[in-house]
This record gives C-alpha cells, sequence and structure tokens, in this order.
C-alpha cells in the first residue's frame, strides 16, 4: 500500500480516537491536542492509536449511510482517507465515526 503523504512528504495517518472517531493527521501526538480541543476532554481522558496499514487497507467506511443503516457502499479507510485529505493537510481533522 502507499502511503499518503502531505505536500512537504511527512506522512498523514488514521488514528482511533477513544472508541468511535477517527481522525486523520501527521502525529499521535497532534491528532490528541485537536481531538481534546475539540471534544473538551482532558489528554489523560483521552485514548488515540494509529491504525496499523493493514488495518487501513482491511477497515471499511461507510458512506452510503445518512441515517445509520449500512449500506453496500464501502471503501477500504485508507482510500477515505485519500479522499478526505486530498493529500494536503493543515491540522488533524475527524473525518469518520463509528455507532455502536
Amino acid at each position: 500500500m502507499k502511503a499518503i503523504k502531505d505536500i512537504d512528504g511527512t506522512p498523514i495517518k488514521i488514528f482511533r480516537v477513544d472508541d468511535c472517531e477517527w481522525w486523520f493527521g501527521k502525529t499521535k501526538s497532534a491528532v490528541k491536542k485537536a481531538a481534546c480541543a475539540n471534544s473538551g476532554n482532558k489528554p489523560h481522558e483521552t485514548e488515540v492509536e494509529e491504525l496499523s496499514d493493514e488495518a487501513a487497507a482491511t477497515l471499511m467506511f461507510d458512506y452510503g449511510s445518512q441515517d445509520g443503516e449500512s449500506t453496500d457502499q464501502k471503501r477500504p479507510m485508507i482510500e477515505q482517507l485519500r479522499l478526505a485529505c486530498q493529500g494536503r493537510i493543515t491540522k488533524p481533522e475527524a473525518f469518520a465515526f463509528s455507532e455502536y
């Protein structure tokens, strides 16, 4: 799998924040800081884990759902990242959410 890189050559990665948010960013610390600012949580209250390349290629993003119902419109998370960041980011951003 070809890594997605910012215009400066820095790899852009996918991170799981807590149990249900998916963010993209360059570093775990930058994503954690942005996620805490977004949620109002303290850093010790927020879990951030980098998604492996293998998981990014196999975990599916359901892009057809508007009402919480699953559809057949799915793509790998790595492809969603490619579309969401367009190869240039200025700050970490949330781009997908899981629902239980």
